[in-house]
């Protein structure tokens, strides 16, 4: 008897057909080179790194079964088509890059190792980007989605302000998670980082205030409020002549200065402002800010120059006092005015979703999530150097030597201001706390030059 032909059977033969010839060119396109001996060698992709894949089964295919059991083959084939590896593309700031990490340390590699084990046919992979210049994550992130859209990967890491420009430029996706739904867990700081808008884009796992670094061997150990501090004579490193020195900006905030009017524009208190600028004068009086300070043109050169011995005292990034720490160094909290105030300028690092395909995205959160769990957070940012953004199961912080200090600075931490309130304050602000320190200007006529050229 002639058997007749199942519609859907032939569609599905049809849509086998493609997905053969789409294997076909994955085998034979994927950049395997033959070897002498009739073999293949992976061909590794430039500026990669060691990826990690579940090995995957294969299905016996007998060409010559009966049609039956060539139904029974293309499903199975179907079947494993359907569970393909999925590729998780991360793309890391260097000073998060698992290879340079101190062996022993906890590493993201360790966790994508672990969330690899724990979903079954996921790859990550992740690639190191520069966090300025020409080749900086944001900027290769514009244009591989104007350009490359096949190369975006499925997240990113950015700092505060890098989040709030990719969320302009429309290059992250917003989160739909219950991210928060213990809110009780998370510090204030990293909540809010997380938001653009009140809308969710970036999930928190690392925070980087600044501190005051100093050898209390030969400062002595008493350095509990400013007053202690500048009686020494000593003189603190920090960079006026930086336009992105926010030393000057930490004194302003922390006397209660606000930075925005009522619109949202840059702003500066002219009485505040006059305060900030009589504390650099009162400090220059007594040595702790002379004047070759503000003449000093070798911007980022204040943490060699406490590291080499030429200043005993300098104001830094916590991240850069963790990395570069030796057994005379010790930093703490910048001091305030108001114990009780916030501690302002705390920069955040965030997890944010930048891949295209719904299934992505959700593994791409999964994993932004799993950075952020209490647990590994602890671990993860007490080997890296940052602030934890979750308050519990803080058992290698709480087992620090700076962990009062770090728990101060996480209960009170206050994000730092946006990219452009920064870029037009923190110039004008350091223009004049140099005139005070070099002594050309009083307090008073550089505020007030300073609130007309804000305005």
């Amino acid at each position: 008897m002639k058997r007749t032909a199942d519609p859907s059977r032939l569609k599905r033969r049809g849509r086998l057909r493609i997905i053969l010839a789409a294997l076909l060119l994955a085998v034979f396109g994927s950049g395997c080179v033959p070897e002498a001996d009739g073999g293949a060698t992976d061909t590794p992709e430039p500026g990669g790194r060691e990826t990690l894949e579940p090995t995957e089964e294969t299905v016996d295919f007998d060409a010559t079964a009966t049609a039956d059991q060539a139904e029974r083959n293309e499903q199975a084939l179907f079947e494993t088509v359907e569970t393909a590896t999925k590729e998780i593309l991360v793309w890391l700031p260097p000073q998060f890059d698992p290879s340079t990490q101190a062996q022993g340390a906890t590493t993201l590699g360790d966790l994508f190792t672990e969330f690899m084990s724990e979903n079954q046919n996921i790859s990550i992979n992740y690639r190191i980007k520069d966090t300025s210049g020409e080749a900086s994550e944001l900027n290769m992130l514009s244009l591989a989605a104007d350009a490359a859209p096949n190369v975006v990967p499925a997240l990113v890491i950015l700092d505060r302000n890098d989040m709030m420009t990719a969320v302009q430029k429309g290059l992250v996706y917003p989160i739909e998670t219950d991210l928060f739904s213990e809110a009780e867990t998370w510090f204030r700081f990293a909540r809010e980082s997380a938001f653009v808008d009140n809308v969710l884009y970036g999930i928190p796992v690392a925070g980087d205030p600044l501190v005051l670094a100093y050898r209390p061997a030969l400062t002595g150990p008493d350095m509990n409020n400013w007053d202690e501090i500048l009686t020494r004579g000593l003189p603190i490193g920090f960079e006026p002549n930086s336009v992105t020195d926010l030393f000057g900006l930490f004194i302003y905030v922390s006397l209660g200065g606000r930075t925005t009017d009522e619109q949202g524009k840059p702003w500066l208190d002219q009485e505040i402002l006059t305060q900030t600028l009589n504390f650099f004068l009162n400090g220059g009086q007594k040595g702790a800010f002379p004047p070759a300070i503000a003449k000093d043109s070798n911007v980022g050169q204040s943490w060699k120059q406490f590291t080499d011995g030429t200043y005993q005292i300098t104001v830094t990034r916590f991240s850069q006092y963790r990395h570069n720490r030796r057994p005379d160094f010790i930093a703490i909290p910048l001091p305030r005015t108001d114990n009780s105030s916030p501690y302002p300028l705390v920069n955040t690092w965030n997890v944010v979703i930048t891949a295209r395909s719904p299934e992505i995205q959700e593994l791409a959160i999964e994993l932004g999530k799993a950075i952020a769990t209490p647990e590994f957070n602890d671990r993860w940012t007490f080997s890296g150097g940052y602030l934890p953004v979750r308050n519990t199961d803080l058992t290698n912080w709480g087992a620090d030597s700076g962990y009062e200090g770090v728990s101060l600075m996480s209960e009170k931490g206050a994000l730092i201001q946006s990219g452009n309130i920064i870029a037009k304050l923190v110039p004008i602000l350091n223009s004049a706390i140099s005139k005070v320190i070099q002594t050309t200007m009083t307090p008073e006529k550089a505020a007030a030059e300073a609130i007309e050229a804000v305005n």
